[in-house]
């Protein structure tokens, strides 16, 4: 749950329909705070989540949402983008692209965090307890 109080600093961000990157943030202050819903200044009339810091549009998708910092939004686009380049680097066509070896070094820092072993060129195709633990 996201912490929200009356005179915090937040960011406003209008996306629209179907786009998810806006030209411009407009930075305001809390004034409301609810169970369930805050208002910020500049916004009239516009209730935003807690829970999800989307605006409330009712039965139509939401419009625009609440940034809490800048840091994390900035890091949020780079991820996004860094993720679309991987993918388009995944596509049907460019995967053929790709070796071995730059796959093993993929597969390798995506799992870094389970411990887990690749196969070498050789063929041993080594595995550790995290990998088992998944085929069972």
């Amino acid at each position: 749950m996201n912490k929200i109080y009356e005179g915090q600093e937040v960011y406003y961000l209008y996306f629209g329909h179907g786009q998810q990157e806006a030209a411009e943030l407009i930075a305001t202050t809390v004034t409301k705070v609810g169970r369930k819903w805050f208002e910020v200044a500049e916004i009239n009339n516009t209730r935003f989540s807690i829970e999800t810091l989307k605006n409330d549009a009712g039965q139509y998708s939401s419009s625009s949402r609440i940034i809490l910092s800048l840091v994390d939004y900035i890091n949020e686009q780079e991820k996004n983008r860094l993720y679309d380049k991987i993918a388009k680097r995944f596509d049907f066509y460019s995967k053929k692209d790709v070796t071995l070896e730059q796959l093993r070094k993929i597969y390798k820092v995506l799992n870094s965090d389970q411990n887990v072993q690749v196969s070498d060129t050789t063929g041993d195709h080594s595995s550790t307890k995290a990998d088992n633990q998944k085929a069972d």
